[in-house]
């Protein structure tokens, strides 16, 4: 059936937008259910969770929400060429940065960041996570445009996607605001690893910024969501968007068994009801 809109329109204001998509990561935590046959574990994001395009694939077309493919990016790993370097990416091959192998996320933003940089000082950059399923593309598409509004507004911090998780994880790295905000934007007063009482939001690895956030990356060795992260913090220069809607991981088995359960109870909010 042939769509009646583009949930991946370019927002028409998209002028010094940019998009970088982080693909360069091991992909391994679902690795029990992406290893083929012959044991070859395939990172998450080079699969496929609809029989369709891959993970990858669909953040691509993800970041058509705020940016045109000819200034949408990803980073990938050299060591993973056997899966993306035939893959139809949808932007210029000058766009797809590959990294030796997977430094983490603070050098899966900087190495882009210069790019990108170089060839427009101007540029506000979407950052988003590859291994992402997203049923309801229309309400996230929603709130990346308005967090790239709100830094347009005031570019002066880095704001982040909040998420409530449907399911809490320790493994998560929760975030405290400023207040509760419905559609709008809070300030990070801090991160916590198991927060108190519920609607606490994870960081949901979506993030808006200008090249100003190279003052905070100072070496080979940072880890983004540490040192970087709690400095922009402790100065108020980080804020969260929240996203409204149903989130949950599907990292592990575990995640698999919730997520199941849910379906099989008619539990699951993302079902559609003939």
């Amino acid at each position: 059936m042939q769509r009646t809109h583009d949930r991946w329109q370019t927002h028409p204001d998209s002028g010094h937008n940019w998009a970088l998509v982080l693909a360069a990561g091991n992909g391994s935590r679902l690795q029990a259910l992406t290893t083929t046959a012959s044991g070859v574990a395939i990172p998450k994001q080079f699969c496929s969770i609809r029989g369709e395009g891959s993970l990858l694939h669909d953040a691509l077309r993800r970041a058509r929400a705020v940016a045109d493919p000819k200034r949408i990016c990803a980073i990938v790993a050299d060591h993973h060429r056997r899966w993306w370097q035939s893959l139809p990416l949808g932007i210029p091959a000058s766009n797809v940065i590959s990294q030796p192998r997977n430094r983490g996320t603070a050098n899966g933003i900087l190495f882009p960041l210069l790019h990108i940089v170089h060839r427009d000082p101007e540029a506000m950059l979407l950052v988003l996570p590859s291994d992402h399923y997203v049923r309801n593309e229309d309400v996230l598409a929603g709130s990346l445009r308005a967090a790239m509004t709100e830094l347009k507004r005031d570019r002066s911090h880095v704001i982040l996607l909040g998420i409530t998780p449907e399911d809490a994880d320790p493994d998560f790295g929760y975030i405290v605001v400023d207040g509760d905000s419905l559609g709008g934007i809070s300030a990070v007063s801090e991160f916590v690893e198991k927060p108190k009482g519920d609607g606490r939001w994870i960081n949901g690895g979506f993030f808006v910024l200008e090249p100003a956030v190279f003052d905070y990356l100072s070496g080979d060795e940072d880890v983004w969501e540490l040192d970087p992260m709690r400095r922009l913090t402790q100065e108020g220069q980080l804020a969260a968007y929240r996203h409204e809607g149903f989130w949950s991981a599907m990292d592990t088995l575990r995640d698999k068994t919730f997520l199941e359960n849910l379906w099989a109870s008619n539990r699951a909010p993302w079902k559609i009801w003939q």
